[in-house]
């Protein structure tokens, strides 16, 4: 675990203690089908969560598509 840090998701801000995107995705639950994640303004690629260090004031973007008709 990390100290704790503030980031914004969805534009609400945030106090974690987590490492990377990976750790926040499975914190929430997050099931990944039909959901995409941006970081400061960049699509994150899944395979690549692990590897994502979440930083001090970073910004999250967690899209759910969503199917109608």
């Amino acid at each position: 675990m990390k100290d704790p840090m503030q980031i914004m998701i969805n534009d609400c801000p945030e106090r974690i203690e987590l490492s990377t995107l990976a750790d926040l995705v499975q914190s929430k639950n997050l099931n990944l089908n039909g959901v995409a994640i941006l970081v400061n303004g960049e699509i994150a690629v899944k395979e690549k969560y692990g590897s994502i260090v979440l930083r001090e004031g970073d910004r999250l973007e967690i899209i759910r598509f969503v199917g109608g008709g």
